[in-house]
């Protein structure tokens, strides 16, 4: 397929995804069907993205792309990447506001660490031009920290995965 282009990709989803889901993974447990969840599917779909956009200058075709997530979401779950990947494509086709909220979640933490975040091909948003007010526990942290970009990204993680996994359990009496 892209070869070198697909090995950069992978080693970047293996050295800046992996660990942001192992930590939970390892400290907490993941709950059953947390894969299929549209939220965590948004949310960890959109890192995959912004890190193959990264690792390859954002050069991939729609079709590149499409691979990139299966390899990723094949790597992140031991699962079938394909069958990941497409429920992501439905909840993203049928607006789902949960694959919506975890994927916006996932651009502005990848812009909390670079700076800025790749929106449609092409384009870029920077961290200073995110509508923050739609985010009152972002501005929150950047208040109790002084800004300190690193110190925030930690806080919304934990909020914006492990406070979601909670939330779902504490709603449905079960894992989710």
């Amino acid at each position: 397929m892209f070869g070198s282009q697909r090995r950069k990709v992978a080693r970047e989803i293996r050295e800046r995804v992996r660990p942001i889901f192992s930590i939970i993974q390892h400290h907490r447990g993941l709950p059953a069907h947390f894969w299929t969840d549209a939220y965590f599917l948004g949310f960890f779909g959109g890192l995959i993205t912004q890190f193959a956009r990264l690792a390859t200058n954002d050069t991939l075709s729609a079709l590149q792309m499409g691979q990139a997530l299966v390899d990723g979401f094949s790597e992140l779950s031991g699962l079938s990447g394909s069958e990941l990947t497409s429920l992501q494509i439905k909840y993203a086709e049928q607006m789902n506001p949960e694959y919506l909220d975890g994927s916006e979640k996932s651009y502005v933490l990848f812009a909390l660490s670079f700076g800025y975040f790749y929106s449609g091909f092409g384009n870029i948003v920077h961290l200073e031009n995110i509508k923050m007010a739609k985010f009152p526990e972002l501005v929150a942290s950047f208040e109790r920290n002084g800004g300190n970009r690193p110190k925030v990204m930690g806080e919304m993680s934990l909020l914006w995965i492990v406070g979601k996994i909670n939330d779902r359990e504490s709603t449905r009496g079960q894992s989710i």
